[in-house]
């Protein structure tokens, strides 16, 4: 396990070392539904090299400013996405 982020919890460590064991974000796009309310999550996606992360929640304390030049935080039910196709 690589080690810990800042601020990350141990679930939180955890789950982003079995995504990253399984794909590489390089370049890739990424949208994190649920994203926790902190916006780590997405920031520690965007540093193992995602190009552009946008990271959604429907809570109403979730981050809503810019982090990082390539992280984006909104405020979205997931069923109903706003992106285009």
């Amino acid at each position: 396990m690589s080690a810990p982020s800042r601020g990350l919890a141990v679930y939180q460590r955890k789950a982003i070392d079995a995504f990253h064991s399984r794909c590489d974000l390089s370049g890739r796009r990424v949208l994190e539904i649920g994203g926790y309310p902190d916006g780590l999550v997405a920031l520690e996606l965007a540093r193992l090299g995602a190009a552009q992360v946008v990271s959604i929640n429907h809570h109403p304390d979730a981050v809503r400013i810019r982090l990082a030049e390539n992280v984006e935080y909104g405020r979205m039910d997931a069923r109903q996405l706003e992106f285009p196709d």
